[in-house]
């Protein structure tokens, strides 16, 4: 019976498509082949380049993509990792690319053509986040090992491993002058890492009104409290 009704839909779709084909080559319409393409799982992360021509955009699917950000057209595949691209971020020129994947590797890609330019290893667990430095030459990564890492981008060495989290580091970035990183956990705490040195400078946990204001001379006095869950995301 179900074979039945199956033939008999099948049939019916096959004419109404025969019909509007018809109507359409009568009404010299145009026809067209729509060929959608894109990620096939949940988009976890997406960064602009700096003159917003671009996006990229990481996926569960494995892959990093790029897309035309006015025409929405997709350019190009980034492939390489075997697990989630939880995080992407463009170099301020715009040339690179970096990701940070669920296999524990961190990627960098040439935009123009595509290609991997190279692959950091040392993360013991998930990458969660990738970031560039302002001028290009550092990246930092942070990790379900509880520890964030800054690289040399042109050689692939590790400069320094920052511990002192409890928790996943879900998110780092450094600041506008390059010479801190900042990085935010699942232990409910930031910290405030000095990159020359490679040591921490601050924790701020409890409350944030007077550790910001001993640092940034009150300009974000009275903002902040103290989280009470994970810290997902940080920026300056």
């Amino acid at each position: 019976m179900f074979n039945k009704v199956s033939s008999n839909i099948i049939i019916i779709l096959s004419f109404v498509l025969t019909q509007f084909s018809a109507s359409a080559v009568a009404l010299e319409l145009p026809l067209e082949l729509v060929i959608q393409t894109g990620h096939s799982s949940t988009v976890t992360s997406v960064d602009f380049s700096s003159d917003g021509k671009y996006i990229v955009t990481g996926s569960e699917d494995n892959n990093a993509r790029l897309w035309n950000a006015e025409t929405g057209k997709e350019l190009r595949t980034f492939l390489g990792h075997t697990g989630d691209v939880n995080s992407v971020d463009f170099s301020s020129d715009g040339k690179y690319i970096v990701t940070g994947s669920s296999d524990k590797s961190i990627r960098l890609w040439e935009v123009i053509t595509g290609r991997e330019i190279r692959s950091f290893n040392w993360h013991i667990s998930t990458v969660n986040t990738v970031r560039f430095s302002p001028d290009d030459r550092f990246l930092v990564t942070g990790s379900n090992d509880d520890t964030a890492i800054l690289w040399d981008v042109e050689t692939g060495r590790r400069i320094h491993v920052f511990k002192g989290h409890s928790g996943n580091v879900s998110s780092a970035c450094f600041s506008p002058n390059g010479r801190y990183i900042a990085t935010g956990s699942y232990d409910y705490s930031a910290k405030l890492w000095d990159v020359k040195k490679g040591k921490l400078v601050r924790t701020f946990k409890g409350t944030f009104t007077r550790l910001f204001k001993n640092i940034f001379g009150g300009i974000f006095e009275n903002l902040l409290e103290g989280h009470t869950n994970f810290i997902t995301s940080i920026a300056f």
